[in-house]
């Protein structure tokens, strides 16, 4: 009896076929621009079952060469970045807006000035996620951002239970 010996990208792919029951074409992307590794690893455990393909920046450079790559349907950047502010990304997307027309703008900080929140909504950003936020109220507002069943958008970032967070530390 001999068994097939499958390579790691087919336990992968079958893998995430049993955890989620996803149409391949309806994947959307997303792109998240964030320096701190381990809150960019809590972000895609967090998403990992939704119908995403995260993609991942750690520098304003990089995260200008993913937009220049492909669309995303949503961005979500932390503001200070080592090479300069996730609001500069903001700024020429909304400048831009054919550079990636259709994609929601979030914001994921520990601390925003209410002259900053202005500023992010006149250039079209629709939520400030807090650092910390819970794994589920982030999960809800990812969902809703890209068209899935869940909570609004305005409440997914104000839920917070006693449940695990992601947190600027």
């Amino acid at each position: 009896d001999r068994r097939a010996v499958a390579r790691p990208d087919q336990v992968a792919r079958r893998r995430s076929s049993r955890s989620r029951d996803v149409d391949v074409n309806a994947v959307r992307p997303v792109l998240l621009i964030e320096d701190d590794a381990a809150i960019r690893r809590l972000v895609s455990i967090a998403l990992e079952d939704l119908p995403i393909e995260l993609h991942q920046a750690d520098t304003v450079a990089e995260g200008l060469r993913q937009l220049a790559a492909r669309a995303h349907r949503l961005i979500i950047s932390d503001l200070m970045l080592p090479d300069g502010s996730g609001l500069d990304v903001l700024r020429r997307l909304h400048a831009d807006p054919g550079h990636n027309g259709q994609a929601q703008l979030a914001v994921f900080s520990a601390g925003v000035s209410d002259a900053q929140r202005a500023e992010l909504a006149k250039i079209g950003v629709r939520q400030v996620l807090p650092k910390p936020i819970s794994i589920a109220a982030l999960a809800d507002f990812v969902r809703a951002a890209i068209g899935e069943q869940g909570e609004s958008m305005a409440t997914a970032s104000a839920s917070s239970a006693a449940e695990a967070h992601i947190d600027a530390d």
